[in-house]
């Protein structure tokens, strides 16, 4: 866990430094348990796209891929990194990955 928040940290200061980072956006809708945004499509979309790009290497290849790299080279996974930062657990070549997305906006 300390390894991963010091990877999170390095990641937004380099983003910070890149002059790419954006402030906090004042919420002006109705407060429900879903907002939408452009962000939130944004990120559902990642969602399924990487779940999907992650089912689809375990079928053909029988084995989860080993990184998020390896989903990216081969099987076409692209996403904004200015906007989205995943963090990706190989377990094991049998074991679901640990995968967490977080907006960086």
């Amino acid at each position: 866990m300390k390894t991963a928040l010091e990877k999170y940290r390095k990641e937004l200061e380099s983003i910070k430094e890149a002059g790419t980072w954006k402030g906090e956006r004042i919420i002006t809708t109705p407060q429900r348990s879903r907002i939408d945004t452009t962000a939130a499509k944004q990120l559902e979309s990642l969602e399924t796209a990487l779940s999907r790009s992650i089912a689809q290497c375990y079928s053909v290849e029988g084995m989860y891929p080993p990184s998020l790299k390896y989903l990216e080279e081969h099987y076409g996974l692209t996403y904004d990194r200015g906007k989205f930062l995943i963090d990706y657990q190989s377990v094991g070549a049998n074991l679901m990955p640990e995968v967490t997305i977080l907006s960086i906006q």
